[in-house]
């Protein structure tokens, strides 16, 4: 970890996360990627495109592991994704 002198960096002047709700957005870039144990994962970063929120960005990671997959399913859902078959 690296070592940082906290009196050098300058406080943020506006962090607010994404308010808690729907938003409409988009997928803006995924990077596929892998974790430490060898299980493929997306980096997902989406834009919010309306709202309050609107030019937000949200990231995540979507884990593709046996115990990854329930969190993957609940995400495809909610997008509108068809989790049949």
């Amino acid at each position: 970890m690296p070592r940082i002198d906290w009196d050098n960096v300058e406080d943020a002047q506006d962090f607010r996360p994404v308010d808690e709700g729907r938003h409409l957005a988009e997928v803006a870039e995924v990077e596929e990627s892998g974790t430490q144990y060898g299980d493929e994962m997306w980096k997902v970063k989406m834009l919010v495109m309306e709202g309050e929120c609107q030019g937000k960005y949200v990231r995540d990671n979507w884990v593709f592991s046996e115990g990854g997959m329930k969190r993957i399913k609940l995400i495809c859902k909610r997008l509108g994704l068809n989790t049949s078959g």
